[in-house]
């Protein structure tokens, strides 16, 4: 059975075939009438009024479609400043557990660390948005038995700063060997 309703379901189209008719409708109607004859266009005068209406409506398809383009950058660019608003929040409210697991990237200096994502503290930062699986095989991520590697999220690695960890730029001996005390459990059990 044929499913007319999907053959004259116009948004589905490519809006470049609006803009291709829009502007062959255009020249049809708009140039010279010496230039209409030397293309021996003039013998399809008595069709203007059909190439008018194909130039009105294809013309209104492409302004509603920049519109809609238009708003949805709008509004992604509304929802990304929201996210990035929110994530410097809850920059400034980690406990020092939290931070304790974020100060790992720095420790190990590594863009990517394996972690337990059973670990309620890692699974509290997936949670928030804070930190973010690694897709390694398309959109699925290997498990290594209960460990997975992570990374920052893209807007934290923007906002994110020492300070919000706890950390100096110059740290003495004493603030380095308490560090060391307050990092994660299950780093212990590691072999670097």
């Amino acid at each position: 059975m044929i499913d007319f309703k999907s053959f004259f379901d116009f948004t589905k189209l490519p809006t470049k075939i609006f803009v291709v008719t829009a502007l062959g409708s255009a020249t049809f109607l708009f140039m010279p009438d010496d230039f209409t004859k030397t293309l021996h266009f003039d013998k399809f005068i008595e069709y203007s009024g059909y190439v008018g209406i194909v130039f009105v409506f294809s013309t209104i398809f492409i302004l509603v479609n920049f519109i809609i383009w238009l708003y949805q950058k709008i509004e992604y660019k509304i929802n990304v400043k929201k996210v990035k608003e929110e994530l410097k929040k809850e920059l400034l409210n980690l406990d020092h557990r939290e931070k304790a697991v974020l100060r790992e990237f720095a420790i190990q200096g590594q863009n990517s660390i394996k972690m337990p994502y059973d670990d309620t503290i890692v699974s509290g930062l997936i949670d928030k948005g804070i930190l973010k699986y690694n897709m390694q095989l398309g959109n699925s991520f290997v498990v290594n038995g209960n460990n997975v590697s992570l990374s920052l999220s893209k807007y934290i690695q923007e906002v994110i700063t020492p300070e919000h960890l706890g950390l100096s730029i110059n740290m003495t001996e004493d603030e380095k060997e308490y560090i060391q005390q307050l990092r994660p459990e299950w780093t212990r059990y590691r072999w670097y």
